[in-house]
């Protein structure tokens, strides 16, 4: 009995992601960076967590967008990742508007790339209904149908689906 150490850890070898520099583990799919590419994701693809541009699932690791990537998080329903130059990208499933965009929000098997300068993706929640960034000037900022607290260092201009939290 017990918990199993280190030697039960085995390097898997994965065509095109061997050599992975940033990993994200959603609930059944998992998304890589791999040097000056974007994200190659694989695994479910149930609302185009995996590639928003198929509906099957993903079996082997697929080039999604070319921007070379920060950060990336991988949620139940969608992906983000924060780009070199500082810009959200997402896709998968936005039923909940957590992509911060009113042409994807409600909908599934979308692509959605927010243009604020953001210095750091967060976080999302457990259910993949939130996306948090943290904002230079006014610090965290959530999308997403969980979060409506207001942020008293927010802009009075936001954009309707883009919910700040309390800081």
């Amino acid at each position: 009995g017990g918990i199993a150490g280190p030697a039960s850890f085995q390097r898997v070898p994965i065509a095109g992601a061997s050599d992975a520099k940033l990993l994200a583990v959603g609930s059944d799919h998992v998304c890589a960076s791999v040097g000056d590419t974007g994200p190659l994701c694989w695994g479910s693809n149930q609302g185009g967590k995996a590639n928003w541009k198929d509906k099957s699932a993903i079996i082997k690791p697929t080039l999604i967008g070319s921007d070379k990537i920060k950060q990336i998080a991988a949620m139940a329903a969608h992906t983000c990742a924060l780009t070199t130059d500082a810009k959200l990208t997402c896709w998968g499933d936005d039923s909940s508007s957590a992509f911060a965009d009113p042409q994807t929000a409600g909908k599934d098997f979308v692509f959605s790339q927010v243009g604020k300068q953001f210095t750091e993706l967060v976080a999302a929640g457990g259910s993949g209904s939130t996306t948090c960034v943290l904002d230079a000037n006014y610090g965290p900022f959530c999308a997403g149908l969980s979060l409506l607290v207001p942020n008293p260092k927010a802009p009075p201009q936001v954009s309707p689906t883009f919910l700040p939290v309390l800081t």
